[in-house]
């Protein structure tokens, strides 16, 4: 299941926005950083994760689970006096960035010849871990659909009507899930999980190419050390 976060304060310093949170009980920073990356492949945003993540500035993107626990936070906070500027300048950049890219993560669908598809995340990260689900399928307004166990896999829920609420929020249109349609003949065929908007319905899309270059939204995790009392 996705991460559940629990908002305590937000900061908009220069580069990025810097969210405070409780993660399974310990405090966490999550800075959104307010310019995307340049164009890659999937591997090459991998390759790029690992160097960054020894850099204490730069950004790096993350996996599918985490950006829907994220946009979540978002919606679930919108209201709180405390958050709403912060959160509001936070759906508007978000928003502008799904309707003119594709934005990229690091879940990729390995879509099956035969039997059970898997869900791989963090892809070529040391904590890499697969979901196995029946993925290939029919394309979908999200919203209708009524094969949850695939949200499941790739997004961490597998509340449609709370995934759609989420997805409305921020792009102000219903989501649209685009898939590999049919088993593969040949051998089994690997895509990239993405995101995107445009016209009337935002897309969450199964079907990317992994050769396809796309921008990536760049965030970086920081655990905050417990201070301890004397």
């Amino acid at each position: 299941m996705a991460d559940e976060y629990s908002l305590i304060n937000v900061r908009s310093p220069r580069r990025s926005w810097d969210f405070e949170v409780n993660h399974n009980g310990a405090i966490e920073i999550i800075s959104l950083f307010n310019q995307l990356l340049s164009p890659s492949t999937q591997d090459g945003y991998a390759e790029h994760r690992i160097s960054a993540i020894k850099s204490p500035n730069e950004g790096y993107i993350e996996s599918a689970p985490f950006y829907y626990s994220f946009f979540k936070l978002l919606k679930d906070k919108a209201d709180y006096p405390k958050h709403r500027i912060a959160i509001e300048e936070v759906v508007l950049f978000l928003r502008e960035s799904l309707e003119n890219n594709c934005l990229a993560t690091l879940s990729r669908v390995v879509n099956r010849m035969h039997g059970l598809d898997s869900v791989v995340h963090n892809h070529r990260m040391q904590n890499q871990y697969s979901i196995d689900a029946n993925i290939v399928g029919p394309d979908e307004l999200v919203k209708l659909s009524e094969t949850s166990d695939r949200y499941n896999a790739i997004l961490g829920s597998d509340n449609v009507h709370e995934i759609n609420e989420v997805f409305n929020f921020i792009t102000g249109r219903d989501l649209y899930a685009w898939f590999i349609n049919t088993k593969p003949k040949r051998e089994d065929i690997e895509t990239v999980v993405g995101f995107d908007s445009y016209s009337v319905r935002a897309y969450l899309d199964c079907d990317g190419n992994l050769n396809d270059s796309s921008r990536g939204l760049p965030v970086r995790k920081i655990f905050k050390p417990a201070i301890k009392e004397n």
